[in-house]
């Protein structure tokens, strides 16, 4: 959308029809989010978050989303695994103890589900590496009032620990890309910037910032890798390619991308995720270089918001890039 927020709150203030606006992931307890909201009393507002202290904005009531019930639990893991058939292992004890094992969280649940269809191991299996992450995986940071905060992250960590044992250059590439995506805006992340990035290393011979370094020089090769690296990143549930052309992370996924890396490690990725950005902009003026250009502002932002944490770049560097 191109207009700016005054001019959606006049637009929606003045509508003689009725409205839904939706604020999603609201999560930053930093947000004042009532700047934002419409004058009137023709539409209706819904938040979703997980900060609790967006309850003071309810006026007609809030409600907690937590757990599955049981069978709707199992029925999500079958719909995941057996997407074409989704009514095959009904209420088998696996499948109760998984289900259990992940707190009956839908994320979880989704992820796990994505792992066993892909790499079509028994529940029984995953089960067990699943234990086993869940041990390795208890120092990492704790999520305030949530119960993600083992189950998820060691459902991401099984699927990353597979693609990882494939020890081939399309796994190799996806993990490289994956430790990028946590520092650009969740949302929107145009796959155009990887395309762009690659015709500016032409030029300047440096690549170790892109993913896919080790890709050939021809540039429907280069694609072809980008495209693989995606695809099976998005076939273990870890990121969603939308139809625009760009991807996005749930929100606690492109936490996680971060979180799992040690100090080092994040400076490291940070200053690459901004590398690769800043070579994906050519200083054209055609039309579609500026709406290219529009589709960064975000992760500009994220970049510019992160500086602090990752203590790698000052304002006047980061401005300069």
């Amino acid at each position: 959308m191109d207009e700016d927020i005054d001019s959606v709150k006049r637009r929606l203030a003045n509508s003689s029809q009725a409205w839904l606006l939706v604020f999603d992931n609201a999560d930053d307890p930093n947000l004042k989010l009532a700047p934002y909201f419409p004058a009137g009393n023709r539409g209706d507002i819904i938040i979703t978050s997980r900060n609790p202290q967006c309850q003071s904005y309810n006026t007609v009531g809030y409600k907690e989303v937590g757990r599955l019930s049981l069978d709707d639990s199992i029925s999500l893991l079958s719909k995941i695994i057996y997407p074409e058939n989704h009514a095959l292992p009904q209420n088998t004890e696996e499948s109760k103890k998984i289900v259990d094992a992940l707190g009956c969280l839908a994320l979880a649940i989704v992820q796990a589900g994505a792992y066993i269809r892909e790499t079509s191991c028994s529940l029984h299996d995953y089960l067990e590496i699943y234990k086993t992450r869940k041990k390795v995986l208890e120092h990492l940071p704790k999520h305030f009032n949530t119960d993600y905060q083992y189950s998820v992250y060691a459902t991401w960590q099984v699927s990353v620990d597979m693609i990882e044992s494939e020890q081939d250059m399309v796994s190799r590439h996806a993990l490289r890309l994956l430790a990028l995506l946590g520092f650009y805006h969740r949302d929107q992340i145009p796959v155009q910037m990887f395309y762009n990035a690659w015709y500016q290393s032409q030029r300047s011979r440096v690549l170790d910032y892109l993913p896919w370094h080790d890709a050939s020089s021809d540039f429907s090769d280069y694609r072809q890798s980008v495209q693989e690296s995606i695809t099976l990143l998005a076939s273990f549930s870890l990121i969603t390619r939308n139809t625009d052309a760009s991807l996005s992370l749930h929100p606690l996924v492109h936490e996680w991308c971060r979180d799992r890396m040690v100090a080092d490690e994040q400076q490291l990725s940070y200053g690459r995720a901004l590398s690769l950005l800043t070579h994906s902009v050519e200083w054209k003026f055609e039309t579609e270089d500026f709406t290219f250009r529009r589709s960064l502002v975000s992760h500009v932002q994220e970049f510019l918001r992160l500086r602090d944490r990752q203590g790698e770049l000052s304002e006047e560097e980061v401005m300069q890039h």
